[in-house]
């Protein structure tokens, strides 16, 4: 009995054994199974960076490989260097414009406009860059198209930064509604004279050069406006003086061209010894009537120029068209009567002068030259413009030149 006992007792421990057993097998089997879950997680996760790291190496390859690209040049289209070929020549053109500007305030400038020793003695702006026997073709070549140009009396100076240019045919070739002229050939313009241009306000020219000497208000002038006169003995023992003169400009008065001339001794203290019986300082003796030109006697041949184009001519503009009578108090004899005849018969209003040329000057006497220019012109009764020789004859009286006559 006790036997029958036992039995079932040792038959409740081997299934008690067995269940623990298999309760230990399924957890090692789901262990097994989360490892194999989590290594299989790993991979994965592993291979999704692998990845994600290759496409951001990919992308910053792409990114670098564009910046690069984008930072190089791309080639020039003929439009882009044309463009740049411009841009250069017009860099090159306003260094070449900076060459012709020179500072009134400079010892260099002031030493060629005061005083004797520096400069030449006919008082043209000695520089490198516009130079006496080129050709208007070969200034604008360098250094453009003249900036303006107006009629001024003889001649009409194409002005280039602060150089005043006068050429052979005494205007440049241009449009020819501002003092220029059409018709001329700039190739065989050449450039005779190159003045100093300062288009400055009168207060600069003092600041620039002190108080002037002398100052003329304009009611001496030949335009009516005013004009500075600088003078002085230089160190050798010769004599200059300074003219700046004053011209309308769109900004308002502005001192235009300052012209020196020196002389051997003051011409006021000669004028004083002649008892002001003389204009000239000299006068030829061996024989009337003598040829003057301007490499053997600048200044007279020069002043008569002057004289008939800017003096003369300007004022019998302004008598024809009932500005004022100036003229009359340089007029003697028969040139008094025909000018006034010509006045009265009113043929002569609406009077305007261009620029024209000297064709000779002769010294017949003492105290009497014969000066021949082209003249144009126009008025109320011309068949517009007109060109004519005219020979004026001159007389040197006291101390002051008069048209006696002319043909």
């Amino acid at each position: 009995m006790k036997k029958l006992w036992f039995m079932p007792f040792l038959i409740l421990l081997l299934i008690m054994t067995a269940c623990s057993n298999d309760t230990e097998n399924n957890e090692t089997a789901s262990e097994e199974s989360s490892e194999e879950n989590s290594e299989e997680k790993n991979i994965e996760n592993r291979e999704e960076d692998e990845a994600d790291t290759a496409n951001t190496e990919n992308q910053e390859e792409s990114e670098a490989g564009q910046s690069e690209e984008e930072s190089e040049p791309a080639d020039d289209t003929e439009e882009d260097k044309t463009g740049k070929q411009t841009a250069a020549d017009q860099a090159d053109q306003s260094d070449s414009s900076s060459d012709l500007m020179f500072d009134l305030n400079s010892p260099e400038v002031q030493a060629q406009l005061l005083g004797t020793s520096a400069g030449n003695d006919e008082g043209t702006f000695e520089q490198d860059f516009i130079t006496e026997g080129m050709t208007q073709t070969e200034v604008e070549e360098l250094y453009d198209p003249y900036e303006f140009t107006f009629y001024s009396g003889g001649a009409s100076p194409a002005f280039h930064g602060n150089l005043g240019v006068v050429y052979s045919e005494r205007a440049p070739y241009g449009p020819g509604d501002d003092g220029s002229d059409s018709s001329i050939n700039p190739d065989e313009n050449y450039v005779e004279y190159v003045w100093y241009y300062a288009h400055i306000e009168s207060d600069e020219l003092i600041n620039a050069l002190g108080e002037p000497d002398d100052y003329n208000d304009g009611s001496q002038s030949m335009n009516g406006l005013p004009h500075y006169v600088y003078e002085g003995e230089g160190d050798d023992g010769r004599y200059y003086i300074t003219g700046a003169s004053t011209y309308n400009s769109p900004e308002g008065e502005r001192i235009g061209l300052i012209k020196r001339e020196i002389f051997d001794e003051d011409p006021k203290e000669q004028a004083s010894s002649d008892n002001g019986e003389r204009y000239f300082e000299d006068y030829y003796t061996e024989g009337f009537p003598v040829e003057l030109t301007e490499e053997d006697d600048y200044f007279t041949y020069d002043t008569l120029r002057n004289f008939i184009f800017k003096t003369y001519l300007d004022n019998l503009a302004d008598y024809y068209n009932d500005e004022n009578d100036d003229v009359l108090s340089i007029l003697e004899g028969n040139a008094l009567d025909k000018i006034q005849a010509n006045k009265a018969s009113g043929n002569f209003a609406d009077h305007q002068n261009y620029p024209g040329t000297t064709a000779s000057v002769q010294q017949i006497s003492e105290r009497e030259y014969q000066i021949s220019v082209n003249r144009t012109y126009s008025h109320a009764t011309s068949n517009g413009q007109e060109t004519s020789q005219v020979t004026y004859t001159v007389l040197d009286t006291d101390g002051m030149l008069k048209i006696t006559d002319y043909e």
